[in-house]
Formats: C-alpha cells, sequence, structure tokens
C-alpha cells in the first residue's frame, strides 16, 4: 500500500517567484517540481505528520502479531537524516537508528538494527540493494531522489518475508 499525503507548499523559487502548489497541481517548470517536493519535505508540519501517520502503521502491524516490525525512513541527505530523527524523537517520542555514510560503523549499525527489536531506522542510500533487514514492514520515502531505480530499491527492502511471521503484515 502507497498512502499519499497531501498538502501545499509555499516557497520562493530559484527564479524568484512566489509559488504555491499542492502535490496535484500542474507547475510548468521542471525546477518548480523538485522545488515544492524539498519544500514538503523540509516542512516539520508535514513531514511530522507523515511520519506519525507511519509509525501509527507500524504499531498497528507491531499489534497484529508481528511485534518486532520495523520502519525505514530515506532521508535527501545526512542533515535532513539528523532532523528526521530529531523530529521523531519529539513528535513520536522515538529515537531511530541512524545510518548515513559519514559514519566509519554504518554497516555495524545496519546489521545491529537488523537483529533488534528497534522501531526505526533514518538512512541516506545506505540501505538500499544488497542490504536485508526481514522485519521492514513501513516506509517512509523522504527522499527528493527521483529516479525510479532508487525507488524500486527501496520498495525492495519490504517485500521480504519472515518465517513464522503473520501473513497480513
Amino acid at each position: 500500500v502507497f498512502a499519499l499525503h497531501g498538502g501545499e507548499a509555499e516557497w520562493v523559487a530559484r527564479d524568484g517567484m512566489q509559488m504555491s502548489a499542492t502535490f496535484d497541481t500542474a507547475l510548468q517548470d521542471k525546477r518548480h517540481h523538485s522545488e515544492r517536493l524539498r519544500t514538503m519535505l523540509l516542512s516539520d508540519d508535514w513531514l511530522g505528520d507523515v511520519l506519525s501517520s507511519a509509525h501509527l502503521r507500524l504499531m498497528s502491524v507491531r499489534a497484529e502479531g508481528h511485534r518486532d516490525a520495523a520502519g525505514l525512513v530515506a532521508a535527501m541527505n545526512q542533515d535532513h537524516a539528523r532532523e528526521i530523527a530529531a523530529l521523531m524523537e519529539r513528535r513520536l517520542g522515538v529515537r531511530p537508528a541512524i545510518v548515513v555514510s559519514d559514519l566509519a560503523d554504518a554497516s555495524d549499525r545496519i546489521a545491529a538494527f537488523a537483529r533488534s527489536a528497534d522501531p526505526w531506522i533514518v538512512a541516506v542510500h545506505m540501505v538500499s540493494e544488497g542490504v536485508d533487514i526481514p522485519r521492514l514492514r513501513v516506509g517512509v520515502f523522504a527522499s527528493s531522489v527521483v529516479a525510479e531505480l532508487y525507488f524500486r530499491q527501496f520498495c525492495g527492502r519490504f517485500v521480504r518475508t519472515i518465517d513464522g511471521a503473520n501473513d497480513s503484515t
């Protein structure tokens, strides 16, 4: 299930135009598409609502029998990953694992998260092809990368099966 979250973004475009648009708004200039997306992804209100919805879904999956189910947030960059983690702590009371490429122990952190029952991990280009965390069940794609391959790799993290897990999750 891909839950889409609406909302309206307001920003000043690189060309100096004052902009306001929802995700349903057709934009003439391709640059405005990425500016709108970045505006939403950097909004604590909008992203906080998205994370709250995702967390409720994750807690529901856990309550339905997959007690160690986990969620993954794909962030735009390392600063964004840290901002998301702080936002999750403020809004949800959850301290997620953070995995970014400048951490010498990034692979060890991913492995530790995979073995744990911790609910959330926030990553930038670190949890992709070749990484297997079978307990991932909920994802938040908070990345500005719009390449189909990257999105497919992200989605691939959630289609693992676990022996003995509740089939409805």
